[in-house]
């Protein structure tokens, strides 16, 4: 029997020779069969603005952002776009690839400012299309609280536009949100999906994804209710299931799966199209996979995306710059822990792994904490950073405080807080972008705390 199999490159590769492989599996054999293709030409994508990231800023606050869209290297060679935040112009601006540029944004007043970039093209002045909003809102802050919540979660994300905040259940199968409301009082509601594992919050705000295992989902914010909205299917194969993501500023969804030599699998908002990615090792080999349950971490303002192999005696870190298509290993190798958990400073200057290790933007490590912690996060300015530790065997729960000023000599301020009733289990350590507040999702509660009245 003949079996004739046509087969479409992935929209997202470059120029170049490309291999990849198609495997088929019969009556409890498999057969894995290699395939090259060529792709010799791509058109100039249209010049266009659509992402700004962070999307949300504080007012007052100068902030540094980064631009993404299509046809920033179309621009006239020698010049610079101009570029304006609402009426204000952007400062520092540097054209840093096709599909990035970085900038600085003065104070705002409080409200929503339209980004636009004019710039020169063939010795035109041409305006690039697109909508991209900042949005600028006051520093908040909310008062402790703790909030019942059963069941193991995996995943907490604070809406800083919205005041609301997001927890995946995987043990009852729910997405979480609550709407701060007045005092102590948040509004809850949830939204079933059985099977979700994970979620990540689009570039510009306008909609969730979850996972589920086998799909990406975009769920609609609505004040009333969230709603299912569009849906991307993966073609996952026989070993795979879809259980972690991270979003790029770039409108791409990457996800992984908890199986061994997981790929990346990628759900573009824009398009709705989904594909995968291959991996570049240390020699320049290109592989269709990573080895060994990889988990995914994003930088703040969605730029790179990490892989972290876990679970093996030799685990490796691979890069991925968000816009272009290979992840590739950064020569960053760890041991049978691998990866647990890495957590950027706002600008990326810090990397701080498995809550111990503390590493710069070229991943070289400057210092260690006193302890493994079970989760962290940084100040709005990268100096502070705060770890939540769980000891199992004594139910303890711990909040502390590190003094990163001097990155290379970490300091703990003041004493380690003794949270009498923490959330147990609690994997995930989120922070409002101003840093008065804490959330903290375990297996029985979610914690809100108040850090302007918290003395360590």
């Amino acid at each position: 029997m003949n079996i004739e199999v046509t087969v479409k490159a992935p929209y997202f590769l470059d120029v170049g020779v490309h291999t990849s492989y198609l495997a088929v599996e019969n009556s409890g054999k498999r057969i894995t069969i290699p395939i090259t293709y060529t792709i010799s030409d791509l058109p100039l994508p249209d010049p266009e603005i659509t992402y700004v990231s962070p999307y949300v800023a504080r007012e007052g606050v100068a902030s540094d952002v980064a631009l993404r869209g299509h046809g920033f290297d179309q621009l006239d060679a020698g010049t610079l776009p101009a570029i304006h935040v609402g009426s204000a112009p952007a400062t520092n601006v540097e054209i840093i690839s096709d599909s990035h540029i970085s900038m600085t944004v003065p104070g705002l007043s409080e409200g929503i400012h339209p980004v636009t970039l004019s710039g020169k093209l063939s010795g035109s002045d041409v305006d690039f299309p697109g909508t991209v909003d900042l949005h600028v809102i006051p520093d908040q802050t909310f008062q402790s609280v703790d909030i019942a919540s059963a069941g193991e979660k995996s995943r907490i994300i604070f809406d800083n536009q919205r005041s609301a905040l997001y927890v995946v259940n995987p043990t009852v199968g729910v997405l979480e949100r609550y709407r701060f409301d007045s005092g102590t009082n948040w509004e809850f509601d949830q939204l079933y999906l059985a099977g979700v594992s994970d979620a990540a919050l689009a570039p510009d705000g306008r909609t969730l994804v979850l996972v589920d295992g086998i799909r990406f989902y975009e769920v609609e914010l609505g004040t009333n209710s969230m709603t299912l909205g569009d849906q991307g299917d993966v073609e996952l194969g026989i070993d795979y299931s879809l259980d972690h993501v991270e979003a790029g500023s770039n409108g791409v969804i990457y996800g992984v799966s908890n199986d061994q030599r997981s790929p990346i699998f990628t759900y573009d908002l824009d398009s709705g199209k989904t594909g995968t990615l291959q991996f570049r090792t240390s020699q320049g080999t290109l592989v269709n996979y990573s080895s060994f349950q990889p988990n995914l971490f994003s930088s703040p303002n969605g730029i790179e995306i990490f892989l972290g192999e876990r679970n093996i005696t030799t685990s490796r870190l691979y890069r991925l710059t968000t816009g272009e298509n290979i992840p590739s290993e950064t020569g960053l190798i760890r041991g049978t822990i691998g990866f647990r958990s890495a957590t950027f400073s706002p600008d990326g200057s810090l990397i701080l792994i498995n809550g111990e290790e503390l590493y710069d933007e070229n991943l070289d490590l400057l210092s260690s904490l006193p302890l493994s912690h079970t989760s962290s996060t940084f100040s709005p300015d990268g100096s502070i950073a705060y770890t939540f530790t769980r000891f199992n065997g004594t139910e303890s729960y711990l909040l502390s405080k590190y003094d990163l000023s001097d990155p290379a000599a970490p300091q703990q301020i003041g004493e380690t807080i003794s949270l009498a009733d923490g959330p147990r289990g609690a994997l995930g350590l989120a922070i409002s972008n101003d840093g008065n507040t804490l959330f903290l999702a375990g297996d029985e509660k979610v914690l809100i705390v108040d850090l302007t009245s918290l003395t360590f």
